[in-house]
Parts: C-alpha cells; structure tokens; sequence
C-alpha cells in the first residue's frame, strides 16, 4: 500500500479538536500538524515526528497524532521499537478507530516478531565473535611458540602441569556465559507461563480492543521466551565451549630450562618425542 493510501484524509489534514477547546490552542495545533504534513512530503520524516509529538503535547485527546507518529517510525525511520510504542499509545486511547486499532495491532505484532530476531542475532553474534577472539588469541600464542621454536637448536619444550596451563580470561567469559544461559533459561520459562495466562484472558475477553490486547500481550511473551530460550541455549553452549578450551591439555609450551633433570618432549622430523631433559 502506498504511502498516501495509508496516511490520506485526517491522517494528514490535522488533529481532531480538542474536547475542550481553546482557540489559541486549536490555532497552535493545527498550525503544527500544517508543518507535520508538509515536512512529511517533503521526505523530512524526523521533524514531522517532532511537530506531531508537539502538536499532541497541546492537544492530548488528538489521539490520530499518535498513530500517525507510529506509522511513520514504522515505516519511514526504521525505528521498530518507538513504532511499537506509539502503535501502544493510540489503542488505548478512548478516540481510537477500531480499524486502526486492528491495523495497529497488526504491526505490533509484526514489529515485535522484527524485534525479537534482532536480539537474537544479536546474542548469536556477541557469542560467535567471542568464539572466534579466543580462537585467534590461542592461534597467536601457538604462533609465537612455533616462531620461538625455530630460533633455539635444539627446540625443548617443557612440559607444564595443567592447572599452569589453563587460560583465565576463557574461564571467566565461560563461567558467565553459563550464567547468563542458566539466566536465559529461567527467564524463557517464566515469559513461556506469563504466555499462558495472556491466553486466558484473551478467551475469557469480551471486547475486541480486551482482545487485541491480551493477544498482542500473550504474543510478546510468547516471543520473548523464544528468544530467552535460544539467546539461553546459545549462552550455556559458549561457556562450555569456553571452559572446555580452557581445561584441555594445550600444546607444549616453552619454558625456561633451569638445571636439572625435567620431563621434556623434543620435537623432530618424524614428530615428538616425550622423555626426560637433562640440563646443566
């Protein structure tokens, strides 16, 4: 649909009047929505927004300045999250058109949809470049290892006990992750049964407006324990990828040799050897 099909007719043409009205009042919002209209053709989306926001301010009963603020975050700002918002405010105006009240619920539910997958690909990203920074840190250090080997003839590695081994900065982001999981989890099921009771009002409402309501309410849970859940999953299965990189038994590292006899693997063409390292 186009633009003009969506915002035609009182849309554009001003804000209804005001219950009370006072003329210099009248005269401040309609000469605000006059500037609303005219900025929104000219594709100055922001500041139509500002003069409906003010216009609204005035005149508060003008309740198709919301809508018309909604629609245009909706569709011209990119802005889902104040578009769900005002789409909010309009529907539990007392003025509200039932037919944008259905519309307005329409794109609350789509909007929340749009939303709930941005933070889901959001946490899948935060996850996945903690994965990868702790992947290029082990890579660098298993780098410098083999650029140090190279220099030293013979090439000794020392054989550390495992707790000398384990990376900190890996088990700490683990053990959060895991928390956060744990966290996810919990909140996923507490959003799953507030799901459920947004069903039974929506069957025991009577009204239409009831019922938009519990369903955009039951729908924005049901949402948000998906993505509690997923965002939760995802968490748990990063801190045990953590803690498991942090725990396994690392290559070789080289370690200055005291005097001494040592357990020692030396690495040659056919591969390492494990023995003891004597050095005096």
């Amino acid at each position: 649909m186009s633009v003009a099909g969506l915002l035609a007719g009182p849309a554009l043409a001003g804000p209804p009047a005001a219950s009370a009205p006072d003329p210099a009042v009248v005269r401040q919002v309609e000469g605000l929505a006059a500037e609303a209209e005219k900025a929104f053709a000219a594709g100055d989306f922001q500041t139509a927004v500002d003069r409906y926001a003010q216009a609204h301010a005035l005149d508060p009963s003008a309740a198709l300045l919301l809508y018309n603020i909604a629609f245009i975050y909706d569709r011209h700002l990119a802005q889902p999250a104040l578009a769900v918002t005002f789409y909010r405010k309009y529907r539990e105006t007392p003025k509200a058109e039932v037919r944008r009240i259905i519309k307005a619920s329409e794109r609350i539910e789509a909007l929340q949809i749009e939303l709930a997958q941005a933070e889901a690909d959001q946490a899948a990203q935060a996850a996945e470049a903690a994965a990868a920074q702790e992947a290029e840190r082990r890579a660098a250090l298993l780098a410098q290892a083999e650029s140090e080997a190279d220099e030293a003839a013979p090439t000794v590695y020392v054989f550390r006990p495992l707790d000398d081994r384990r990376s900190k900065w890996s088990r700490a982001v683990g053990w959060t992750l895991l928390g956060v999981g744990v966290a996810g989890l919990a909140g996923g099921g507490l959003l799953a049964w507030q799901a459920d009771e947004a069903q039974a009002d929506f069957d025991a409402a009577r009204t239409a407006r009831a019922k938009a309501a519990a369903k955009d309410e039951g729908r924005g849970y049901a949402v948000g324990a998906d993505v509690a859940i997923a965002a939760g999953l995802a968490s748990l299965v990063g801190g045990a990828v953590l803690l498991w990189l942090a725990d396994e038994p690392g290559t070789l590292r080289p370690e200055p040799v005291v005097p001494g006899v040592m357990p020692a693997a030396t690495l040659t063409a056919e591969g390492a050897a494990l023995g003891l390292q004597g050095v005096f």
